[in-house]
């Protein structure tokens, strides 16, 4: 008895290890079907390679390996970039980029230069593909997914950069559209008459992009088409507030400056919509002091002087007609 006391954890050692080795044998099976599949162009290898991967990440001795997770984000990237599979699940892509994400946190710094390598061209492939098919998504009027894709670049930017140093030159343009979707999405809602979905929509876009002066626009018109203008200024100048400290403690920031004439553009845009153009024009007069260059606030300035032109023409004509 004593004797089989002391077999029976060795035996449980064994199978323990003997189970893990299972499961990490399989990641090397899965990237043989992607090496064949990279060779052969054959989806069939590549759907081989998801059967077995899938079946590793889920597994209790490999589910916090940070190499599984990765070659799951190879499959995915690689089922999410193939003409005959991506059709299957716009989520692949998706779902390659948060694969990617949690082998980076479970790695923990400890990949070696080799698979680093390997790594970064990963990401730049991905990065393409994200804003390509962004793009098409974007000319098919699916703005939700479209939104979602050129995200995924920003994120598998933020992680380029972290592993390389260096992001995608395409970056900045995913940014303004991702923003031009959520923004087409609430045009839709409002055209609909649904003024809570549209506010969601902006609120959805703002959550990723929160100092984007664009969307504070849509929100000041929220306000505006719901008869709570104060609310919507508040807002404006609240965050007025806000970047005339932050540039206060840093003057010679150009960003915090052109930050700064933008959202007097914006609270200008709300005073003239509701009618008070003195007050809009000295807004935009402010938006060009912080930025001379803002030709926005220089075309506002320009329409508001020729509407009180009209207007004081208007009065003249109406005084010679009384005479």
């Amino acid at each position: 008895m004593k004797t089989l006391r002391n077999i029976l954890p060795i035996l449980f050692l064994v199978l323990t290890v003997s189970t893990s080795e299972a499961q990490k044998n399989k990641i090397y099976s899965a990237e043989t079907n992607m090496k064949a599949y990279l060779q052969s162009k054959n989806p069939d290898d590549l759907l081989q390679a998801k059967q077995i991967i899938d079946e590793v990440v889920k597994h209790e001795k490999t589910i916090g390996f940070w190499k599984a997770w990765y070659n799951y984000g190879k499959v995915y990237q690689l089922l999410g970039s193939d003409s005959i599979t991506k059709g299957a699940d716009p989520s692949y892509l998706l779902t390659s980029l948060d694969a990617y994400q949690k082998s980076f946190d479970l790695a923990d710094g400890r990949i070696d230069m080799y698979t680093k390598d390997d790594i970064i061209m990963y990401l730049k492939s991905l990065s393409v593909a994200f804003y390509n098919d962004g793009v098409d998504l974007y000319s098919a009027k699916d703005y939700s997914t479209a939104a979602e894709y050129f995200i995924g670049v920003i994120n598998t930017d933020e992680l380029l950069v972290k592993e390389s140093g260096e992001g995608m030159p395409f970056v900045e343009n995913s940014s303004s559209m991702a923003v031009l979707c959520y923004r087409l999405m609430a045009d839709q809602a409002r055209s609909a008459g649904d003024l809570d979905a549209y506010m969601g929509k902006i609120r959805d876009a703002q959550h990723f992009f929160p100092d984007n002066t664009d969307l504070m626009t849509d929100e000041i018109n929220y306000y505006l088409m719901s008869d709570r203008l104060q609310e919507g200024m508040s807002i404006v100048r609240n965050a007025i507030a806000v970047q005339t400290e932050a540039l206060s403690a840093d003057p010679e920031n150009k960003a915090i400056a052109q930050q700064l004439s933008m959202l007097y553009v914006v609270e200008g845009e709300a005073c003239f919509r509701n009618d008070s153009l003195n007050k809009a024009y000295e807004s935009f007069e402010t938006a060009i002091t912080y930025n001379p260059n803002n030709h926005t606030a220089q075309f506002n300035c320009g329409v508001i002087l020729v509407e009180q032109f009209n207007i004081e023409g208007k009065s003249l004509n109406d005084m010679t007609d009384l005479d």
